[in-house]
């Protein structure tokens, strides 16, 4: 067991926890005092202070008020905080939703295709200001066409809701350049967020009587069905532009395919991007703050209220009793040097226990277990011990005809245990002795004597001590045949 011990005392001294263990278990009844002490030091402090406060009317009313003022606060801000939450979260579900069926943010904005038409309108005696208008009304024509044909064949992930504009993606970026090349000084957009979902967009040329179409789709065949879409609808509505607006002709003068990066593209992800981490640090915010708040504490200014606070903090004072009275034991017993048991006195001295007697009368079933441990008999009697001691001196004298018993348990108590042992121990015989490091009667007795037994008692005769009574012998050359030890029941 030593050999496996932790090195706390010394560089040849080791501690087993578990005698650390038990030597502080061994101590319960101080253990116990001390957090009943401190228990009722803070639970009557706590008492005695909401005695006083109950008599004080005004303090009482005080109290109660301001608590209900914080109580009304922690309930508004709690409130609060749980909107906002509740709101961020609707808002990056709503991103989330979007991100998943929309077809405009399913296309690779590094891979765009796009087909471009280029429209000629002559207005004839109208001129350019008549062609201008003219194609502003194409203009809304393609873009009411353009989205019915997007939600319904060009973006097959697109859904309904998109239709009744329940996230409209123009409330989070403008796109009224989205896939301009870059011969804009010739082209320009036809006003702001040419069209909804930026699938499609219309510039006029500097004279007014030219304007293109450029149909954005993930794949060529998307952008040739929405291209399609708009030719359909410029076709049907040329009468009834021609009849509302200017009468007029118009043809379709080019047409190209061609794949592009898109810019405007690339920034929409990274902006829905950050949006949405924008929108989680928010809401990690308003969690941690809604996480953070604590609710008031009632004062408990009643009768029934001082009283539990009072348990309330008794408690806490008989924990932190029994804690620090526990750690401080610990600490003790890592700084003592006084024997702890037989085994530690054996493996520290080198010489054989002869004897073990439990004093202090009857121990409890804590008391037992600590003293089993630690190498106490509690249940053996003290004529049995009186004569398994003298067998084991009468072993270990080896002819020895006149042994010493000294040490520190005291004279008298040294001569009445050599009174009970001696008829056991004969031909030897025992000489009742002290400390000899201190006794002048001792050491001259262990000058005529041919061998010495030590008498100790368990947790009061320091290691030190030990260690100059077999020194002391040692110098005399007389053998120290072993020790014989009290234990109290109550260590």
């Amino acid at each position: 067991m030593r050999e496996t011990g932790t090195a706390l005392r010394g560089e040849d001294d080791t501690v087993d926890f578990s005698d650390l263990l038990w030597s502080v278990l061994a101590k319960w009844r101080t253990i116990l005092c001390c957090g009943l002490i401190l228990a009722l030091l803070l639970g009557g402090y706590k008492g005695v202070g909401g005695l006083k406060k109950l008599g004080n009317e005004e303090l009482v009313r005080a109290a109660q008020e301001n608590y209900e003022t914080e109580r009304y606060d922690y309930r508004v801000m709690s409130d609060s905080l749980k909107s906002r939450i509740s709101d961020i979260t609707g808002e990056l579900e709503r991103l989330r939703e979007y991100e998943e069926t929309s077809a405009l943010y399913a296309i690779d904005p590094y891979n765009v295709h796009v087909r471009e038409n280029s429209y000629y309108v002559d207005a004839g005696a109208g001129g350019e200001s008549s062609a201008i208008s003219v194609i502003n009304a194409y203009k809304a024509v393609i873009e009411g066409v353009a989205m019915e044909e997007l939600l319904s064949d060009a973006g097959a992930e697109a859904s309904a809701a998109h239709a009744e504009a329940r996230y409209d993606i123009l409330q989070l970026y403008p796109h009224d350049e989205l896939g301009v090349r870059d011969d804009t000084e010739t082209r320009k957009p036809v006003g702001d967020g040419a069209l909804k979902y930026g699938f499609i967009q219309i510039y006029t040329n500097k004279a007014g009587s030219t304007f293109s179409v450029m149909a954005l789709g993930a794949d060529a065949q998307q952008a040739d069905k929405i291209m399609a879409a708009v030719d359909d609808a410029i076709n049907s509505a040329k009468k009834g532009v021609s009849d509302s607006v200017h009468a007029h002709t118009v043809a379709c003068v080019g047409s190209s395919q061609y794949r592009m990066v898109s810019q405007t593209l690339v920034e929409f992800h990274d902006y829905l991007q950050n949006r949405t981490a924008a929108l989680n640090e928010r809401r990690q915010e308003a969690t941690d703050a809604y996480n953070g708040l604590k609710a008031p504490a009632n004062p408990n200014l009643t009768p029934a209220g001082t009283i539990k606070s009072a348990v309330k903090y008794a408690v806490v004072g008989f924990v932190v009793g029994v804690i620090l009275s526990t750690g401080f034991l610990a600490v003790a017993f890592l700084f003592k040097d006084t024997v702890s048991d037989p085994e530690d006195l054996t493996w520290r001295h080198g010489c054989p226990v002869l004897g073990v007697y439990a004093e202090g009368g009857k121990a409890n079933a804590i008391d037992r277990a600590a003293a089993g441990h630690r190498g106490i008999p509690m249940d053996r009697t003290r004529e049995d011990t009186d004569a398994l001691t003298a067998v084991n001196i009468r072993q270990a004298a080896d002819g020895a005809a006149r042994i010493l018993v000294g040490g520190t348990l005291g004279k008298e108590r040294i001569a009445e245990l050599c009174g009970r042992l001696t008829p056991l121990v004969c031909p030897a015989a025992l000489i009742p002795g002290g400390d000899i490091c201190t006794d002048a009667d001792s050491a001259e007795a262990l000058g005529s004597c041919d061998a010495v037994v030590f008498a100790e008692e368990i947790g009061v005769t320091a290691h030190g001590k030990l260690a100059g009574e077999t020194e002391r012998a040692a110098r005399a050359g007389k053998p120290v045949l072993g020790f014989i030890l009290t234990g109290r029941t109550r260590l």
